[in-house]
């Protein structure tokens, strides 16, 4: 007899927090989608029925009964095969060590026939990173319950686990054991480094039980976070079978093999079974049924850089969508950043919603204003000019007193980039739509940006790219890595990319004369911040002057008020600022050697 095998339907959907209605109408919509096509069972992702990234709406009952009728919705809609979908589960009062209740677990539901038939709650809650669950939800017993499915060749037994419950292996371990098959719900934000550690665990863990693994995750942005998809299926093996697309939604088929048992000793939990009479038979061949695509893994991602720039493309079109802005704006100055943030946005929302600004000032170059007008024109987007030199003087004239007890500088300059981040607010509040900061992380890093100046803003797409990168994405959006990718056009000026970047707010002035190299500077701040490095093991990693590196880690610890009241951004990186990074703005602790020497 051939080989049992399980058709599962993937479902990689891209759920919006709070938007119960819209959720649940995917939701229905790729279950029978996926049942249509001959799935025996749907998978579907963490939290899918309300979005991740609830927050303390996990503490608002009203919003958790929502919920409850949201899937309860779903389920009716399931008149078929099951299938398992992301949901909350109001569970008893429980006191804990700190007094505080938890009232409703992260689970995963089982809908089939009309119904919920019961549902298996997150063990494991992260508290690191940009995780802090165990805040909100009740952690799951040990031991639950596996559902078993009835088939004509036999009962088959799923395990459910719930995105970190698959990480803790004694969690996974417990949970498992005696099942045939694995499915994990998952709402794993993307970073540079994630498909690869996440593809690692998912087959070192299907080897190591014996059993296949469904792994489904979210798509989308959702604040300072996102979800890439990456969807995989690993055999018993350990292998990886199937990859789901990346940064979309995705509903797919695969045929999953069967034949091994989780070892361990399975609880004593009754099991959730789904009705024979509404599950379709798990054969050896499939016959009459429609082949899906072949269970093998799909292409790589093209590069690197192809999966970073698809990353702010998706959050920028969710966080601008979600949040029901019909455009954005953003400040054309003709350098770089500007011009990586307006090409990002044009593709993500099309150019018939991107305004770009430019607004001269007594320093401005006309190269930069040519520059910003021949971006523009490449990409199809508004375009005007707004100068800002007589708002400058008079500004000069009104604290003309102030500005005289000293040689002109910092307060002067900042004027400049203040008077822009009025320009483009006033053009929001009078227009409507969404202004988009252009600043990076390695000048946020350090503190080279102006607060109510550059920082203004809703959005701010490179908060967590590095300028180096910033660079890199450029000559990748202009060359033929982005044509593969289906995006058109090599709309970045050369001369943007070329010249030395300069915020343009005094003669001759270039980011480099202050900051030096920015290569130099990436690299001390991603061995701290990222890989968290003390000083000494920088020093000795790079070679660089100590004094170097103790003036750039005295930067980034002045700046963080700064940080503070920057608009959010995507996480993109292993370790953003914000939730990730959290250090105190009152604090005198430096290491010995470290003065205090702020950029302002």
């Amino acid at each position: 007899m051939a080989a049992r095998h399980v058709r599962v339907g993937i479902g990689q959907l891209d759920p919006c927090v709070g938007d119960l209605d819209r959720n649940v109408g995917g939701l229905v919509a790729a279950y029978r989608d996926a049942t249509a096509a001959g799935a025996d069972l749907v998978v579907f992702g963490e939290l899918a029925v309300c979005g991740y990234g609830i927050d303390d709406l996990a503490a608002d009952r009203t919003f958790v009964d929502a919920v409850g009728a949201a899937a309860t919705r779903f389920a009716a809609a399931t008149e078929g095969p099951p299938a398992f979908v992301g949901l909350l589960e109001p569970t008893e009062p429980r006191s804990t060590i700190d007094s505080v209740e938890r009232t409703v677990a992260n689970a995963v539901g089982v809908a089939a026939a009309g119904r919920l038939w019961g549902s298996v709650t997150k063990r494991a809650l992260p508290d690191y990173g940009v995780f802090d669950e165990s805040r909100w939800f009740a952690v799951g017993p040990v031991v639950q319950p596996l559902v078993v499915l009835p088939t004509t060749d036999g009962p088959v037994s799923v395990a459910v686990l719930v995105c970190e419950d698959l990480w803790d292996g004694r969690v996974a371990d417990a949970a498992v054991a005696g099942a045939e098959l694995v499915v994990v719900s998952n709402a794993s934000p993307w970073d540079t480094a994630k498909a690869e550690r996440r593809e690692g665990v998912v087959g070192h863990t299907a080897a190591r039980l014996g059993v296949p693994v469904v792994y489904v995750n979210l798509v989308g942005g959702q604040d300072d976070v996102v979800f890439d998809g990456g969807s995989v299926v690993a055999d018993a093996t350990g292998r990886i079978v199937w990859r789901g697309d990346r940064f979309r939604e995705q509903v797919a088929l695969v045929d999953v093999p069967l034949g091994g048992v989780a070892p361990g000793a399975a609880g004593t939990v009754a099991p959730i079974v789904v009705p024979g009479a509404v599950t379709a038979a798990v054969t050896g061949s499939g016959a009459g049924r429609a082949a899906p695509a072949p269970p093998t893994p799909t292409a790589p991602p093209t590069s690197a850089d192809a999966d970073l720039y698809g990353a702010l493309l998706l959050a920028v079109r969710d966080y601008v969508d979600k949040n029901r802005f019909d455009k954005v704006w953003i400040g054309l100055s003709g350098g770089i950043d500007s011009a990586l943030v307006a090409t990002v946005a044009a593709d993500a929302l099309g150019p018939d919603r991107v305004e770009g600004i430019a607004m001269p000032g007594p320093y401005s170059s006309p190269g930069s204003l040519d520059d910003a007008a021949e971006l523009a024109g490449h990409l199809g987007i508004g375009f005007r000019v707004v100068p800002i030199g007589t708002a400058v003087d008079a500004v000069g004239d009104t604290l003309a007193d102030l500005f005289a007890t000293s040689p002109a500088g910092v307060a002067e300059e900042n004027v400049q980039a203040r008077l822009r981040g009025l320009v483009l607010m006033a053009h929001s509040n009078k227009l409507g739509g969404l202004v988009l900061s252009t600043g990076n992380k390695s000048e946020s890093s350090v503190g080279y940006c102006t607060l109510y100046g550059d920082m203004a803003g809703g959005f701010s797409p490179l908060k967590d790219v590095a300028k180096t990168s910033v660079f890199r994405l450029c000559r990748w959006r202009n060359g033929p890595g982005a044509a593969a990718a289906g995006l058109v056009g090599a709309p970045i000026p050369r001369s943007t990319i070329t010249k030395p970047p300069s915020a343009e707010l005094a003669p001759d002035q270039t980011d480099e004369s202050t900051l030096g190299s920015y290569e130099r500077l990436d690299a001390v701040l991603a061995l701290s911040i990222e890989e968290g490095l003390a000083r000494w093991d920088i020093v000795a990693r790079t070679g660089f002057e100590p004094a170097y590196v103790d003036r750039v880690l005295d930067l980034v610890d002045a700046a963080e008020h700064k940080r503070r009241q920057a608009p959010p951004g995507p996480k993109v990186s292993v370790r953003a600022f914000g939730r990730e990074r959290r250090v105190p703005i009152t604090t005198r602790w430096r290491p010995v050697g470290h003065t205090m020497t702020p950029l302002v």
